[in-house]
């Protein structure tokens, strides 16, 4: 609904009167080719051990898949849940958030990072997906 005013001896006034407006609204998404729709525990496990790059601060940091591990079923969703571990530097620390990861097989992905503690090895991340 659209509310109309107009001046009348110099007071804006309400004109009470519903204007109907056609609104068209067009969702789209779109997926890269080489991304799979649902990333799946088998899309990862084959990469334990290996590097992904995420871009932060204009450069770009290596953070390597520790573990990539099945989750127990807990809804009747198609898919199974599992949980993704990565190792990162000490500094600079991702924050809590969606980063763009890359690999040179799986290509790029957009995954939940949480950092879950650090030690000698640097910054430990944690990837859920269910």
């Amino acid at each position: 609904m659209v509310a109309l005013t107009t001046e009348l001896s110099g007071a804006p006034r309400l004109i009470d009167r519903t204007v109907r407006v056609p609104v068209s609204l067009r969702v789209t998404t779109s997926m890269p080719d080489d991304l799979p729709p649902i990333l799946e525990l088998g899309h990862f496990d084959s990469l334990v051990g290996e590097s992904f790059v995420v871009a932060v601060e204009h450069r770009e940091l290596r953070l390597e898949l520790t573990d990539a591990v099945r989750l127990p079923r807990h809804s009747r969703r198609a898919q199974d849940p599992f949980v993704l571990h990565f190792v990162g530097p000490p500094e600079p620390q991702l924050p809590q958030g969606i980063h763009r990861l890359r690999h040179p097989r799986l290509g790029q992905v957009d995954v939940f990072l949480v950092p879950i503690g650090s030690d000698d090895r640097g910054v430990s991340y944690e990837a859920i997906f269910n």
